[in-house]
C-alpha cells in the first residue's frame, strides 16, 4: 500500500521509521506529545517514553496516589527516568481543624502580635488585620491535606515503594518551597508552620527511605538534585539530618544544587562519596569558603566537572581549590543547567595518567 492509498483516517505518523519518529517528537513540548499519543494505539505506545520520562509529584493525597498508580502500570513504568518530588513546609497539625485554628492559632498571642504590626505597617490600617473566614479559606485545605498524607504516612509508604519499581529511574529531584498559601498571609505562615527543621527532616527520611529501596533492588540513582524557593531553603538547617543526606548521596555521581545552601552545608559533615563527579550550584551563597574547598578536594579523584551560576564564587578561586599535580582545568561557556536561557562558566577538570 502506497501513502497515496492510505485512507484520511489513518495517521502518516505510523509509517516513519521509529528513528525519524522520536527526532520530530523530541522537538514537541510535553502537551503536544501528549495531544499527539491520543490519536491511535500505535502513536500512545510511541509517545509512552517521552511522555512519562519525567515524572512530578506532589506532597498531596492526589498526587502521591497518581505516582502510586503509575508505578503500578508496567506500560509505563519501564520509561520512568527522573522523579521530582515537590514538597512544602509542614504546617501545625491544629491547622486542619477548624475549631482550634481559630480558638488556638487565630487568637494566639504568638503572632498576633506580629501580625498586626506588619499589616500595620504594611496598609497602615489596623483594620487590614486578617478576619478569621479569610484564614480559613487560605489554610484550612492546606492542612487537612497535609494531615491526610500523614496521618496515613501516605508519603513514606508511596514514595519507598513505588520508585523500586521504576527500573530505569536515574535521578531524583526534592523541590522544597512554601505551601501555597497567597503572599499577603506569609508572614502569619511562618507561625502557623512546625520548625522548618522537623519539616525538612520528614521529606528527607521520605525520599532516604525510597532511595534505600531502590538500592535493595539494584537500581542506582546516580543524579540528585535539590531546588525550590529561597525563603523555604533560606531559613533550615539540617545538621540533624545528616545520616539521611548520607543515605541519600551515598551513590550520588552528579549533585545538583538550586538554592539549596543547606545541603550543601550539611554535606560538609559526611565523608567524601565515592562516585561524585560533578556539581553543579545556582542561586545561592557559598558561605563557608575553608568547608567548601576541604568538600571540594576530599573528592579531586572522582570530581571532573563543577557549575556554578550566582553562588558567590569565581573561577579563579575554584582553580585555586582544585589545583592539583595530576588534574589539567577547563573553563568552558554553556547553558545554565537550572536556566537554560543563561550562559555560565563550567570547571572541567582532567586527570592526567
Amino acid at each position: 500500500m502506497t501513502v497515496h492509498s492510505l485512507p484520511l483516517s489513518k495517521p502518516l505518523l505510523v509509517l516513519l521509521p521509529n528513528e525519524i519518529f522520536f527526532d520530530i517528537i523530541s522537538t514537541f513540548d510535553h502537551w503536544t506529545i501528549k495531544r499527539l499519543s491520543t490519536v491511535c494505539k500505535r502513536l500512545r505506545t510511541q509517545c509512552l517514553p517521552y511522555l512519562f520520562r519525567d515524572i512530578h509529584v506532589s506532597f498531596t493525597p492526589h498526587g502521591l496516589l497518581a505516582l502510586r498508580g503509575l508505578s503500578q502500570s508496567d506500560e509505563i513504568c519501564q520509561h520512568v527516568v527522573w522523579v521530582t518530588y515537590s514538597v512544602t513546609d509542614i504546617l501545625d497539625p491544629r491547622v486542619a481543624d477548624a475549631q482550634k485554628l481559630r480558638e488556638e492559632l487565630y487568637t494566639s498571642r504568638a503572632y498576633a502580635e506580629d501580625e498586626t504590626e506588619h499589616y500595620y505597617l504594611k496598609n497602615g490600617n489596623m483594620k487590614t488585620f486578617p478576619a478569621y473566614e479569610s484564614i480559613l479559606e487560605a489554610f484550612l485545605p492546606v492542612g487537612a491535606s497535609q494531615r491526610n498524607v500523614l496521618g496515613k504516612s501516605l508519603d513514606m509508604d508511596v514514595v519507598s515503594s513505588a520508585l523500586c519499581r521504576f527500573p530505569k529511574v536515574s535521578k531524583v529531584t526534592l523541590r522544597y518551597d512554601m505551601p501555597p498559601i497567597v503572599p499577603k498571609f506569609i508572614p502569619m505562615l511562618l507561625s502557623l508552620r512546625i520548625k522548618p527543621e522537623e519539616s525538612l527532616r520528614h521529606h528527607l527520611k521520605v525520599l532516604a527511605g525510597g532511595i534505600r529501596q531502590t538500592r535493595d533492588c539494584s537500581i542506582t540513582i546516580r543524579t540528585v538534585e535539590f531546588g525550590g524557593s529561597s525563603k523555604a531553603w533560606g531559613s533550615v538547617n539540617i545538621d540533624t539530618s545528616a545520616e539521611l543526606l548520607r543515605d541519600i548521596l551515598e551513590d550520588v555521581e552528579v549533585l545538583r544544587l538550586f538554592r539549596a545552601n543547606a545541603i550543601l552545608t550539611g554535606a560538609y559533615q559526611l565523608p567524601p562519596f565515592g562516585h561524585l563527579r560533578e556539581i553543579d550550584m545556582c542561586d545561592f551563597p557559598v558561605i563557608d569558603r575553608p568547608a567548601f574547598q576541604k568538600f571540594v578536594k576530599g573528592h579531586l579523584n572522582t570530581l571532573r566537572a563543577i557549575h556554578w551560576h550566582k553562588v558567590s564564587v569565581n573561577s579563579d578561586f575554584l582553580r585555586r581549590v582544585t589545583q592539583h599535580p595530576n588534574v589539567s582545568q577547563t573553563v568552558i561557556f554553556q547553558p545554565c543547567v537550572f536556566r537554560q536561557r543563561v550562559g555560565v562558566d563550567k570547571l572541567l577538570l582532567t586527570r592526567i595518567t
